[in-house]
């Protein structure tokens, strides 16, 4: 069973804007339970510089990996992004 702290430990720490490229340092990683012993985490990026907006994903196994793709999704479509 993998503990929340080993998880958060393989997040990323920054990502680039896909837009104009300058990196973002300060992600907030929303992270919650799936199922018993694993983990899945949802990250909403601004890029301050142009104003992008990107959603990232990630998860501990397949299939909360699968799942947190899908809130991501969901998420994207309800902001008008998809």
């Amino acid at each position: 069973m993998m503990e929340m702290e080993e998880f958060t430990q393989y997040l990323p720490l920054y990502t680039n804007c896909d837009r104009c490229g300058v990196k973002i340092f300060e992600l907030d990683w929303a992270v919650g339970r799936f199922g018993a012993g694993h983990w899945m985490g949802l990250c909403v990026v601004k890029c301050e510089r142009c104003s992008r907006v990107k959603v990232a994903a990630a998860g501990s196994s397949y299939e909360a990996h699968h799942r947190a793709q899908m809130m991501r999704t969901d998420l994207l479509v309800r902001m008008g992004g998809v």
